[in-house]
């Protein structure tokens, strides 16, 4: 809701200015950052973290344009990790500077450490934090993934648990990407039925997977895998996004 006032009250009163939206993966950083130039009627530009010199290229070559008399928005997405960072960060705080009256930047990101504190300081950083007990936003949630699974359950005569989807939502909190994944994968293993237990690989499992690697227990790691995961393979991507952030 502060998240929501805030945005509101910038683009009321056409203050908006440069962002660095970060968090989690899957709270909806993109979503917000391709929505804001359309509320103002703006053009919007996204752009991965490609070779610094592409980016400089398009932003260019729209800097010296405007959309209905608007500046163009380039939104940046999952900036955290760019080829040659030194000298990607360093052209684009110069471009925040040099462009201020044509475009406005968005820059998403999962770690706002990895963002240099020149970047930072020319723009806004904005967290998506969304508090475990947020019970409205858990409704919220949970009316957006009961019309999906009612919508692809449908065709093929399926059932819906609200249950099933409660356990979703409550273990995937607040990564909505992955709760409309896990739903996925439990209609496809339960023939496009949304019932049962869903598989889901939560924080606390990789954590802990991580914890035995680390340690190198791997008599331990088996048995804890035995016990608590229902597929490793759905270990993979969660445990290597957790090391990378980690290891030195």
């Amino acid at each position: 809701n502060k998240l929501k006032s805030m945005i509101k009250t910038a683009i009321s009163n056409t203050g908006l200015g440069n962002y660095i939206f970060y968090s989690g993966p899957g709270t909806g950083k993109t979503s917000l950052a391709m929505a804001i130039p359309g509320i103002l009627g703006a053009k919007c530009i996204e752009v991965p973290p490609k070779r610094s010199s592409e980016i400089l290229e398009l932003i260019d070559r729209y800097s010296v344009l405007k959309s209905n008399g608007k500046p163009y928005f380039f939104v940046l997405d999952e900036c955290d990790h760019p080829n040659n960072p030194e000298d990607f960060w360093r052209n684009i705080q110069h471009e925040i500077e040099a462009t201020s009256s044509s475009l406005r930047f968005i820059l998403t990101c999962n770690d706002l450490w990895r963002i240099p504190k020149p970047v930072q300081s020319r723009c806004t950083p904005v967290k998506f934090n969304h508090p475990v007990d947020d019970k409205e936003f858990k409704n919220q949630i949970y009316t957006k993934l009961r019309y999906i699974a009612d919508k692809e359950t449908a065709p093929h005569g399926g059932k819906v648990d609200k249950h099933t989807i409660v356990e979703i939502i409550n273990a995937c909190y607040p990564d909505i990407r992955n709760m409309i994944n896990v739903m996925k994968n439990t209609f496809d293993e339960n023939e496009g039925n949304i019932i049962g237990h869903p598989h889901v690989i939560t924080d606390q499992t990789v954590e802990a997977i991580a914890k035995y690697l680390i340690m190198r227990d791997l008599r331990g790691l088996r048995y804890y895998i035995s016990l608590n995961v229902d597929d490793p393979v759905n270990v993979y991507i969660p445990l290597t996004r957790y090391l990378l952030d980690r290891l030195p």
